[in-house]
């Protein structure tokens, strides 16, 4: 008993559980009321989101897109359009981000075509050096808080470029920002 009295939250939640479990099982449920119903009244709402979802995104206001592959027009959902030219675009920022960091052609690609890079050896976007990285990474952590950030900063910085972990850490630094 004493363990009760010391622990006054424990008790009243055991109170509380006998009292629930003494009204669940002497209150029987009445047919004739829709709140007894009502988890069963909700059960269809998820099929029902999926089946409008599925209408809106393959047979909501189709629209004609054209592609090069069949060289035809095919039918296509307005919001499919839509959402793949926003991903696209993300797509662009995360791979701009990703050519700055570490260097490549898909930026110049987006512009021009692979033929293009093909023919001409100059035309790729050099990487930054870890080196110009870490000390813009030293120089936006003192801006921000001082020279603690700005060291943890170069730190950080310094240890992925010395163990060979920059490539993915730049790769995952460019989803961070966008």
């Amino acid at each position: 008993m004493e363990f009760f009295a010391k622990n006054p939250k424990l008790s009243q939640f055991f109170g509380l559980l006998a009292v629930f479990f003494a009204l669940y099982f002497s209150i029987s449920p009445s047919e004739t009321n829709i709140l007894w119903r009502l988890p069963s009244l909700f059960a269809g709402f998820p099929a029902a989101i999926n089946v409008f979802v599925e209408y809106l995104m393959y047979d909501w206001m189709p629209i004609e897109i054209y592609d090069p592959e069949l060289e035809d027009y095919e039918e296509s959902a307005l919001i499919k359009e839509v959402t793949r030219g926003f991903s696209r675009g993300v797509l662009f920022c995360i791979e701009l981000i990703r050519d700055i960091l570490l260097g490549g052609v898909k930026t110049i690609v987006a512009f021009t075509s692979w033929d293009f890079v093909g023919e001409n050896d100059w035309a790729i976007w050099p990487a930054l050096p870890w080196t110009f990285v870490s000390g813009g990474a030293m120089l936006l952590g003192y801006a921000l808080k001082g020279r603690g950030l700005a060291l943890l900063a170069g730190s950080a910085t310094g240890y992925i470029a010395i163990f060979g972990q920059w490539e993915p850490a730049m790769e995952t630094l460019s989803f961070v920002l966008v």
